[in-house]
């Protein structure tokens, strides 16, 4: 899993950026290991919110892809 981290001239940490890929493999884990959410987050230095975030737009992204044959049809 990759993410990018730009080089910070202040004194606050750079953002990091993932991939589309590897937030769903986050959510993905979180959801379907023993572990918890805390635990993943930790892993992968993200906040507890953050991963709830990427959960609700995964999710969207799903609702929308099933909904999308009813209004094709």
């Amino acid at each position: 899993m990759r993410c990018s981290a730009p080089v910070s001239t202040n004194n606050r940490k750079p953002r990091r950026h993932f991939s589309a890929d590897t937030k769903l493999q986050i959510v993905k884990e979180g959801r379907h290991t023993n572990l918890s959410i805390s635990q993943v987050c930790e892993q992968y230095q993200i906040s507890p919110t953050l991963f709830y975030q990427w959960e609700r737009q995964a999710e969207a992204v799903q609702l929308t892809q099933l909904l999308l044959p009813l209004v094709q049809a």
